[in-house]
């Protein structure tokens, strides 16, 4: 067992983000995870940040349902994302750090992307 430790940085648009993944302990650390392969976590980790933070069409869906290995469902059955989505791993540190949960957390951030241009195209 390793420990990883993440910092928050600036990103352009002025805000911060945890981004920063370090094997030792860094000065001004914000959390800290225990894992076992530290390079396979963070290898994972900038993987899953290269998600868009933006909703999904259809099409995007499923393009980043391929290339994330992740099964694409139908629109219809997303509206459980509108009502987990903060409490379902997409930053949940647990389901990133063991290997045989990752592609959970990595489904749940794609389906929520999707889900979200779903409800914005019905308010608007």
């Amino acid at each position: 067992m390793a420990t990883i430790w993440t910092t928050m940085e600036k990103t352009e648009q002025g805000r911060y983000e945890e981004t920063g993944f370090h094997t030792s302990e860094p000065e001004q650390w914000f959390r800290c995870i225990n894992v076992d392969d530290p390079e396979d976590f963070i290898t994972h980790m900038r993987s899953f940040r290269n998600i868009p933070l933006t909703p999904l069409s259809r099409e995007e869906y499923e393009d980043l349902c391929e290339k994330y290995d992740v099964s694409p469902v139908e629109d219809s059955e997303l509206g459980f994302y509108g009502i987990t989505s903060s409490s379902m791993g997409t930053n949940n540190y647990r389901l990133h750090a063991r290997p045989d949960t990752r592609a959970i957390a990595v489904a749940n951030k794609i389906n929520e992307l999707r889900y979200r241009a779903i409800m914005r195209s019905e308010l608007a």
